[in-house]
């Protein structure tokens, strides 16, 4: 599962402008699994390893599907133990660790006050993409923390971690 993640899947922190919260902001955590539609029982499988959570979303065109776990409970008790023990091989640990650290914190309620917050969006400019500019421009203190370069350990990569890593990335 986790080689196939190392290929395949996202880790997202989502913040949205939330007028009815007293951040006024809202913050989601998710992991995701984007897959072609043909391959959706795959994405059935691992569901079921993770013991049933998370939902699907079929999008409109009805080529692709996705497997998301959004649920706080569920990200902290299931999908940040099973990377924890065991670990993406690939330069997706330092995302992954930096959406650990925002996950936590929301575990923690610390995205419901605005200190807790900024450290989210600290946190998130490291992610993926970065901040959107909207988020540049709504916390002007929050400043990103530098990004982490990925440096492989230098071993001989495992042929399973290859095989799994080929299942999911390769064409």
């Amino acid at each position: 599962i986790t080689v196939f993640c190392d290929a395949e899947e996202s880790f997202n922190i989502k913040i949205n402008h939330n007028t009815k919260l007293k951040t006024g902001y809202s913050v989601y955590s998710s992991f995701q699994l984007t897959l072609h539609s043909k391959d959706k029982n795959l994405l059935f499988l691992i569901q079921s390893f993770f013991g049933g959570i998370g939902n699907f979303h079929i999008h409109s065109n009805k080529e692709v599907v996705d497997y998301r776990v959004n649920k706080i409970d569920d990200l902290l008790n299931i999908i940040i133990p099973h990377f924890d023990k065991f670990p993406l091989q690939s330069a997706k640990i330092i995302d992954y660790n930096q959406w650990k650290q925002c996950t936590l914190l929301m575990g923690n309620k610390e995205h419901l006050t605005r200190a807790g917050l900024e450290k989210i969006v600290s946190i998130k400019g490291t992610i993926n993409k970065g901040l959107p500019d909207k988020l540049k421009q709504a916390f002007p203190n929050a400043f990103p923390m530098v990004k982490l370069n990925y440096t492989p350990k230098g071993e001989a990569l495992d042929p399973q971690w290859i095989s799994g890593f080929t299942e999911g990335d390769a064409s």
